[in-house]
């Protein structure tokens, strides 16, 4: 069992509490429990973007866009000049071969620190909102 995202999780969370405090006794929103709670927000919304942008970057998004790109300026000439150029036995191998463009690292596999981002902000959230509906 990998338990590498656990403990990154866990070293978040206490990063976390640090920037909560901080944010919490150095901010400008008054001291008190709402103090607390939009503490505890922030450090939720800058987890969530950290791993909302990992998630989108490791999914393959920025790839599939600049592939796209790529064959949508390429000429029609081009394309057919290439695909009679080549026997049918090329094609098939090269149909069946993945893009050497991609590192094997970052094919369809998020690194563990991104579900720790993720979780951390949403317990962060679900913090926040919680203290949020019981005190006000």
């Amino acid at each position: 069992m990998n338990t590498r995202w656990i403990k990154l999780a866990a070293v978040l969370f206490v990063i976390g509490i640090l920037f909560t405090c901080l944010f919490y006794l150095f901010g400008h929103q008054g001291k008190g429990w709402l103090g607390i709670i939009n503490s505890a927000f922030l450090v939720s919304l800058a987890y969530f973007v950290i791993g909302g942008f990992m998630f989108v970057y490791y999914g393959g998004f920025f790839r599939g866009i600049a592939f796209s790109f790529r064959n949508f300026f390429r000429s029609k000439g081009d394309i057919y000049a290439q695909e009679l150029s080549k026997s049918q036995d090329e094609i098939l191998n090269i149909q069946k071969r993945e893009d050497p463009e991609i590192p094997a690292r970052h094919k369809n596999k998020q690194p563990p620190r991104t579900w720790a981002f993720l979780i951390n902000a949403a317990i962060y959230f679900i913090f926040s909102m919680t203290l949020a509906y019981v005190l006000y």
